[in-house]
């Protein structure tokens, strides 16, 4: 199944939202609408503010705590026990040969 960039990259999709609202807010008011530095201050403060939570319940969704990760493959194909394995963390698991 393929994932969007938003899937696989929810920190950065909102960074650059957040990052992209900022910069409109600035160009808006340099253009000709009158936003006060005050409404401006304002407007960034809660974008500041709410961005980051936004993005902790976005990603906190897609990670796994490495509590309960049981092991990890590399790229070379051998697997390492994480926290929640019997074996002690970091050590390598041995393969059956069948």
């Amino acid at each position: 199944m393929e994932t969007t960039v938003t899937q696989r990259e929810p920190a950065i999709v909102i960074g650059l939202v957040t990052a992209a609202v900022a910069a409109i807010l600035v160009c808006v008011a340099a253009f000709g609408i009158h936003i006060s530095p005050e409404q401006q201050v304002a407007i960034i403060g809660v974008i500041a503010g709410v961005g980051p939570l936004i993005t902790a319940w976005v990603t906190r969704g897609k990670v796994t705590p490495a509590a309960l990760v049981v092991e990890t493959v590399k790229p070379d194909g051998t697997r390492i026990a994480g926290e929640a394995s019997l074996l002690p963390t970091g050590s390598v698991i041995p393969t059956a040969d069948i």
